[in-house]
């Protein structure tokens, strides 16, 4: 009880996980020296931070971002070496057959960690969002000054694509031919998304009558221009077409553009022109990266300027999102929604290969994911998993993308109940599987969490790819704050009252007194005046 106590106690009221500057020690290592954390990889909360206006960004001050040939160049020379990791790790895989990875996830235990220990579990291993801000911030003001050029002399450093053009029309693309056991897999898909998010209809419109001849309402109204970023760099995610599209699709807005990292001979992915056409996208923006989010919040040429921007991405887009909510772009976005990552809760009865198989599902997202392992009690198979997460790992054809990702994670073993649930509300990861007997009473205890997966029959893909819940959700912490995507996500909502000679009579006398404590004295007048004219037409 203790130790759940002082978890909680550790659930600051701060927006950002701070990383502690206290070390971690390894279960199987005495040494204060070694952290749980690779060396070099920092927190994104040393360098991101939200006020009570948004998102702090270091790269606009007082002289705003200035901008120069010789920034620009700098600006794409860093992105681009750090791209050419994400590269190089795909590449990788065609040696994977060869080398046998050895994979181990670091092990602690909660009871032999003090605070600062326990508070440090909550950081991310990121590579340094301060530099990355640096590269972002002067393409995202080239794009606004130089619109289509620019996103197409981005595109051709960044991804080797030279376009004649940056936006299709979904209208005029034709309907891809794909394989028919896929386009049935979309089309289930489709439908339960679907099926789910109109649901949540239901709940958008209110009416009360406050008081007699007082009436106020609620209504939903859609966004009518939002911008979709669907990733493409060492995956593309189809998938997540449909999970931002679709919700589109029912709330009604008008201008759906859709971005997406255009294929190397400029084509875009048939499954997502197939998605795309499918839920009702109106533009396909055939970029990604920094450049294709500043073009849906500034507008050029071709690309149609949009109000919201939604979906997930690597820290570049991340970065991007942030940094033009605060801008003069007038834009706002969905969350903070980077690389993937997973906690996964097991008792002792938990399957080791579906554990395994569970964590991997993140970590194959790329090197930057995180997944954690929360083992309740010492009679968990801990090394059973983590022999599992090894034979795995090298069968899978991203097995290296996925054993760096596991390099920056670690294994938690608690006692109990409470204990595995406090430690998941302070990380607040963006998917929770709770794989233990009766796994549905467990869910009351769980409060910070983007998607929870309970039993022994849920895996996380479910709801990645076709179960009808969305799969855009906040990392980094953000659960404790954020919600994921909804169809709330595409709306807002106006209040509306409607009151009665009647309701006025009733209520004006107290709305007068509110207004003279105030001194808005011109507030009161527009009472006391209607109270006046009812008065004398009697």
């Amino acid at each position: 009880m203790m130790i759940q106590i002082l978890i909680a106690s550790l659930v600051s009221p701060s927006v950002v996980p701070i990383a502690s500057s206290s070390p971690l020690r390894p279960l199987s290592s005495s040494s204060p020296s070694t952290s749980v954390f690779s060396p070099g990889i920092t927190s994104t909360a040393q360098s991101l931070s939200f006020g009570s206006s948004g998102f702090v960004n270091p790269l606009v001050h007082k002289r705003g971002i200035q901008l120069s040939a010789r920034n620009r160049k700098k600006s794409m020379a860093a992105q681009a070496s750090v791209q050419q990791v994400d590269h190089e790790s795909t590449v990788s895989e065609a040696d994977a057959g060869d080398k046998s990875l050895r994979i181990k996830l670091r092990s602690l235990r909660l009871s032999e960690l003090d605070p600062s220990e326990i508070r440090g579990l909550q950081a991310r291993p990121r590579i340094d969002f301060s530099k990355i801000q640096g590269i972002v911030g002067p393409i995202v003001e080239d794009v606004r000054q130089r619109g289509d050029e620019a996103v197409k002399e981005y595109t051709s450093k960044f991804d080797q694509v030279k376009l004649d053009t940056i936006v299709e029309l979904v209208a005029d693309l034709p309907v891809p031919e794909l394989d028919p056991e896929v386009k049935a897999a979309f089309d289930v898909a489709y439908a339960n998304i679907r099926s789910f998010h109109a649901a949540q209809q239901k709940t958008q419109s209110v009416e009360v009558e406050t008081m007699p001849g007082v009436r106020c309402k609620r209504v939903a109204r859609a966004i009518n221009n939002v911008g979709l970023y669907i990733p493409g760099g060492t995956a593309v995610l189809p998938s997540t077409a449909l999970m931002l599209a679709v919700p589109a699709q029912i709330a009604g807005c008008k201008t759906v553009v859709l971005a997406t990292p255009p294929r190397p001979d400029g084509s875009i992915c048939p499954e997502v022109v197939y998605c795309a056409k499918k839920a009702g996208a109106t533009h396909i923006l055939k970029a990604g990266g920094a450049q294709a989010v500043a073009a849906m919040a500034w507008g050029t040429e071709s690309c149609p300027k949009v109000d919201k921007i939604l979906g997930p991405g690597n820290q570049y887009v991340t970065a991007a999102k942030m940094l033009l909510q605060n801008s003069e772009a007038m834009v706002s976005i969905d969350m903070p929604a980077g690389p993937s990552e997973v906690l996964v809760i097991a008792d002792k009865y938990a399957s080791p290969v579906h554990v395994a198989a569970d964590l991997l599902s993140q970590a194959e997202h790329g090197p930057d994911s995180q997944v954690v392992l929360v083992a309740v009690g010492d009679d968990v198979d801990v090394e059973a998993i983590e022999a599992e997460v090894e034979r795995q790992c090298n069968a899978l054809p991203r097995g290296s993308i996925a054993s760096k990702a596991i390099e920056n994670s670690f294994t938690l073993i608690v006692s109990t109940k409470a204990e595995a649930c406090a430690f998941s509300n302070l990380y607040a990861p963006e998917h929770l599987i709770v794989n233990v007997e009766n796994a549905a009473s467990w869910l009351d205890s769980l409060d910070n969490a983007g998607s929870v997966f309970l039993g022994r029959w849920t895996p996380e893909s479910v709801g990645d790819y076709a179960s009808g819940t969305n799969h855009v959700l906040p990392t980094y912490g953000y659960a404790r704050m954020y919600g994921g995507v909804s169809l709330d996500s595409f709306v807002k909502y106006m209040t509306v009252q409607t009151l009665t000679s009647e309701g006025l009579q009733a209520l004006g006398p107290s709305v007068v007194k509110m207004a003279i404590v105030e001194g808005l004295d011109a507030h009161a007048r527009a009472v006391t005046l209607r109270l006046k004219d009812l008065k004398g037409s009697k």
